[in-house]
């Protein structure tokens, strides 16, 4: 396997490292949170796992009210929104009154904050104990436990909904268009801290009773939908994806049957001496017929080992060693001719010849 295909893969499996932990959904973040997610005194989540027991169908919502179908049940716990100028239940209510209207039914849970103006509604504070009733419902009154309970200051009802001592009712529902809202003062009883006290837990389960089983809203806290590669890329495209993959595949393999790999041979490595070069020059001489040339070659590369041998001479100039080989006694005439006068073979025996008597003068002298 070869360097490039072993990085490619370890690339590979990297972005996928990568692409996993980024759609990932991380739970344990979300402990501390005071959503259904929290396992914390703030958070809500045993309130979730208690509807879950029951075999209740419940789940949680991350769509946007207008995307909600239109006979959904939906609980809003201590929502909160900000929108142009305008900030928390205001803004909230305004954004569900539409989907509302369509015939959607909203249990919106309040806050101490919470701003109940845009359907009329304002809030007080109740005695630490009371009962409290759903309207409309036939179901018992529920003791509700909470510190400085908060209920809606709309006067006394006379038809049994109200909710502590001084009349003033906990849950409060309102018909607007097709749809209702129920509107409930205090959202603290849905706490972790606060579901096993009194009749709190019940009076849970009396709210899915009475409107239906809810899904629990969690885009107003801020969160999304967690989906996976597969949801954003879509089955089809997926699809599509892997053909797309297996005809490069198949293409890839015909190329290669079609068109084999070129083997590159190694070149035969000749030991690098002078008289290898000599041969090599001789042989593309020999083709072109410039026998003097090849000589010419040869006896630059002769000149240049006799002067090599004699060691002291190579540091004399061309002149001064032609000069001192004239008066060497081995040099004969024949010698001479070839390697001082500068004489060029015109014929390939001519050349051997000159060849022979250059390198029997070699021997003599070495």
């Amino acid at each position: 396997m070869s360097t490039r295909v072993v990085i490619s893969v370890l690339v590979t499996i990297g972005v996928l490292t990568v692409l996993n932990f980024w759609f990932y959904s991380r739970r344990d973040t979300m402990a501390e949170s005071p959503t259904s997610l929290g396992r914390g005194a703030h958070g809500y989540g045993a309130l979730y796992d208690l509807l879950d027991e029951l075999d209740l169908e419940v789940e949680r919502s991350y769509l946007r009210p207008e995307k909600l179908r239109g006979d959904a049940v939906v609980w809003f716990v201590a929502p909160h929104r900000q929108r142009g100028g305008l900030r928390g239940g205001k803004a909230v209510l305004e954004d569900l009154r539409p989907w509302v209207e369509r015939g959607g039914t909203a249990v919106v849970f309040g806050g101490e904050h919470f701003n109940w103006s845009p359907v009329a509604l304002e809030l007080a504070e109740s005695s630490e104990d009371f009962a409290a009733v759903i309207p409309g419902a036939q179901l018992p009154e529920r003791s509700v436990e909470l510190d400085e309970p908060r209920v809606f200051s709309v006067g006394d009802l006379s038809d049994g909904d109200v909710s502590d001592e001084s009349g003033l009712p906990f849950v409060v529902e309102l018909s607007l268009g097709s749809g209702k809202l129920v509107a409930v003062a205090d959202h603290r009883f849905l706490l972790n801290a606060r579901l096993d006290a009194a009749d709190n837990s019940i009076f849970a389960v009396d709210l899915v009773r009475a409107y239906g089983v809810p899904r629990v809203d969690e885009r107003f806290h801020g969160l999304r939908e967690t989906r996976s590669l597969l949801d954003v890329v879509g089955v089809g495209r997926l699809w599509l994806l892997v053909l797309s993959l297996c005809l490069l595949s198949l293409v890839a393999v015909w190329s290669r049957q079609r068109w084999p790999a070129r083997m590159l041979q190694e070149p035969e490595v000749i030991e690098a001496s002078l008289r290898s070069f000599v041969e090599a020059l001789a042989g593309h001489y020999h083709r072109v017929r410039e026998h003097g040339a090849v000589f010419q070659a040869y006896r630059e590369g002769f000149l240049h080992r006799l002067r090599r041998q004699r060691g002291r001479d190579e540091r004399m100039s061309d002149r001064e060693f032609e000069n001192r080989m004239r008066r060497d006694p081995a040099l004969d005439a024949e010698v001479a001719r070839w390697l001082l006068d500068g004489e060029l073979p015109t014929k390939r025996g001519e050349m051997v010849q000159a060849v022979r008597v250059l390198e029997r003068f070699a021997e003599m002298r070495g």
